[in-house]
């Protein structure tokens, strides 16, 4: 490079390139630093737990660490290796922080229970809170995973203490949540049902109303339709009523006929 001017510009143009060549040597060393990466063999179905809810646990370690932290995309040949890359010493760190938590991950079991599908909603509770609640507590992750061939599924897994504790709870809990569905269910179908009936009473569906004793019904006695001919025959006491020339209300007829008309 050559430059043109007086001495003294000459020479703090010379003095500025040499602070900017020194910068970018050190921007390269450290890139070169920086891209030190390793592979951790983590197993797929531990991926979910090393990233976390919503990448929670995987951002915590890329910010303590500063590192950057890679899992195999979908169709990877390999899908164990995860790669670490950063400063040398900050990536063996975050290495030796990523096997512990695999090491853990192992020694957690998984228990299935069979919990009636109907009342898994009430053991969720609004939101989930119920059921995020019960996790918390026991240190575990509870599954409905709501597989159509076993829809009463429930997947437990945690360290096996926890595991075996949060178990019983939820068996419990289970228990007092179905008697009180079925007891819910049965007073529903009593409500459903009796508005029916009393529907089928109104409609005469029902024994109604049951004559005995009646003429025709004796022996050797007439029909129905000649009981009702013979009405004076059967109650000769209706025909000694006698007609009354009572009162009758509304306003009063003249009979025209019997009034005569005087001349004066």
């Amino acid at each position: 490079l050559s430059s043109l001017g007086t001495p003294s510009c000459v020479e703090e143009a010379k003095q500025a390139l040499a602070e900017k060549i020194e910068v970018l040597e050190k921007e390269k060393e450290d890139r070169i630093l920086k891209s030190y990466s390793v592979t951790v063999d983590v197993p797929p179905e531990y991926h979910s737990k090393i990233i976390g809810r919503g990448g929670a646990t995987i951002n915590n370690l890329r910010h303590e660490f500063d590192v950057v932290i890679q899992f195999p995309r979908r169709g990877d040949e390999n899908q164990f290796e995860v790669t670490i890359s950063g400063y040398e010493k900050d990536v063996n760190q975050c290495k030796e922080k990523i096997l512990a938590m695999v090491a853990e991950l192992d020694e957690m079991v998984k228990q299935e229970l069979s919990i009636d599908y109907r009342i898994h909603s009430r053991m969720i509770g609004r939101g989930g809170r119920g059921i995020k609640k019960i996790m918390d507590e026991y240190g575990v992750e509870v599954r409905f995973p709501g597989d159509e061939n076993d829809k009463n599924l429930v997947i437990i897994i945690g360290p096996e203490k926890n595991v075996s504790d949060c178990a019983d709870y939820l068996l419990n809990m289970a228990e007092e949540f179905l008697q009180d569905f079925l007891e819910d269910e049965n007073s529903r179908q009593y409500v459903r049902e009796s508005p029916r009936e009393n529907r089928h009473q109104h409609r005469g569906e029902g024994p109604g109303f049951i004559v005995s004793g009646a003429p025709w019904q004796h022996p050797g006695g007439r029909s129905q339709s000649a009981a009702y001919n013979n009405t004076l025959e059967d109650f000769p006491s209706i025909g000694e009523m006698k007609a009354t020339n009572a009162p009758t209300w509304g306003p009063r007829r003249w009979n025209l006929k019997s009034i005569t008309y005087r001349s004066q």
